[in-house]
């Protein structure tokens, strides 16, 4: 992710038009989910520097979603915190050029922002007893 968005960004500063990037991060380790977690959360750094360092010339959106109602989690039900993936994106794309940081969804933004208010250790532990009550799922 982090090869292939320098070459775009690389490639969009000779352009001449504004461009955008929009990578699917999240800000919080998750416990029980590691290595994937891990991973966004590098993401989200990347992204949120990106967003900066090529300000003149891309809009770099860093999308961090919560539980999303795909073909992974067919048992999920839709609803306020668990939205179809279309409204993700249009959510994503509403926010795109005058954010930064978006969150995709209202209930996934209500999560983001109470979360940001939990001592680190508590949102890790947290995390864990959620996967293993199967509320989140690897």
């Amino acid at each position: 992710m982090a090869h292939f968005t320098n070459i775009l960004l690389n490639q969009f500063a000779h352009r001449g038009t504004r461009s955008a990037v929009i990578n699917v991060s999240s800000k919080y380790p998750l416990c029980g989910a590691t290595v994937y977690s891990a991973t966004k959360c590098y993401n989200y750094g990347f992204s949120m520097a990106m967003a900066h360092e090529y300000k003149d010339i891309a809009d770099v959106l860093t999308l961090c979603p919560g539980r999303v109602k795909t073909n992974m989690n067919i048992n999920e039900k839709i609803g306020f915190f668990c939205p179809l993936p279309d409204k993700v994106a249009e959510g994503a794309l509403r926010d795109l050029g005058t954010r930064k940081l978006s969150y995709g969804a209202p209930g996934h933004e209500l999560i983001g922002w109470g979360l940001g208010f939990l001592p680190e250790n508590l949102r890790i532990d947290l995390s864990g007893f959620l996967i293993k009550k199967g509320v989140f799922h690897q």
